[in-house]
């Protein structure tokens, strides 16, 4: 059993990496979107 997907993220406003990621063939995740919680009170 090997490897059956991998994931990569960038910043929204990254649009050389997400150019580059879609020119590789990556595609974009358009289901879900990503919360974070920032607990450093």
């Amino acid at each position: 059993m090997g490897v059956t997907q991998l994931m990569l993220r960038t910043q929204v406003e990254n649009h050389t990496a997400q150019s580059r990621y879609h020119d590789l063939g990556w595609q974009r995740d358009e289901a879900f979107f990503t919360y974070l919680l920032n607990t450093d009170h």
